[in-house]
């Protein structure tokens, strides 16, 4: 027992020969428990701690600083299965306007429906990130490109059709969604997603509330735009 809850549970599976000589054994096994306690506790104390820096405290998603750790491991991976991985990077649109409005405690309400809604949308072996203020970007190991268009276009309907209220007034919000396919025309994952980034830009810039695939000579046009509005 740890704190006053089970810490570890040790099964003995012997032989009914064997009875008596475990039950000799038993002190033994105890006072290893007992002396090897505070380091079984320190090591999962560690290690949820670990866990917590690596998780978003608002939506309980994982964060960039997980995206960070595990990136090496989710491309050796997709490198080692020859899979494909999508990348979608989800906006919720007019995001500012909610906290403008509501205020931001329903801002935050708004953020944690929607980190609900997309995990409840996906595989267990999928990921959500959220990457950034009201900003998520979502995983998919070993799917095509079909596997996950049909993923993005249900995560945007549901939250279409998904109804958030602040005290008396109901609203809904939608999400702009940018899709790419590592390692489909990048070099490397930080590129994908900068793909997948720049495909969001897409879809917000061709009315919001869509799902947009990154094609090439998008990021040649988005930078010409933004040139164009620095020289103004």
């Amino acid at each position: 027992m740890q704190g006053g809850r089970i810490g570890v549970v040790l099964q003995i599976i012997y032989e009914d020969g064997e009875a008596d000589e475990i039950r000799k054994k038993l002190p033994y096994i105890r006072t290893y428990f007992s002396e090897a306690s505070p380091v079984i506790e320190s090591k999962r104390l560690t290690e949820m701690l670990h866990a917590s820096t690596l998780k978003d405290p608002l939506t309980g998603l994982y964060n960039r600083r997980f995206l960070d750790q595990f990136t090496v491991r989710l491309v050796a991976s997709a490198e080692r299965s020859k899979k494909n991985i999508a990348l979608l990077m989800c906006d919720i649109d007019f995001f500012k306007e909610t906290n403008d409005t509501y205020g931001h405690k329903t801002g935050d309400a708004v953020l944690i429906g929607t980190a609900n809604i997309l995990t409840k949308l996906v595989r267990p072996t999928d990921f959500v990130i959220r990457y950034g203020g009201e900003e998520f970007l979502i995983i998919l190991p070993e799917a095509d490109e079909e596997k996950a268009l049909d993923v993005a276009e249900r995560i945007r309907r549901a939250q279409e059709e998904n109804v958030f209220s602040a005290e008396s007034a109901r609203f809904s919000k939608t999400l702009s969604i940018g899709l790419a396919i590592y390692p489909v025309g990048s070099a490397t994952f930080d590129e994908s997603i900068h793909f997948a980034d720049t495909a969001l830009y897409a879809a917000k810039k061709s009315g919001r509330n869509r799902v947009v695939l990154y094609e090439e000579g998008m990021i040649k046009e988005e930078r010409v735009e933004s040139d164009s509005v620095k020289k103004r």
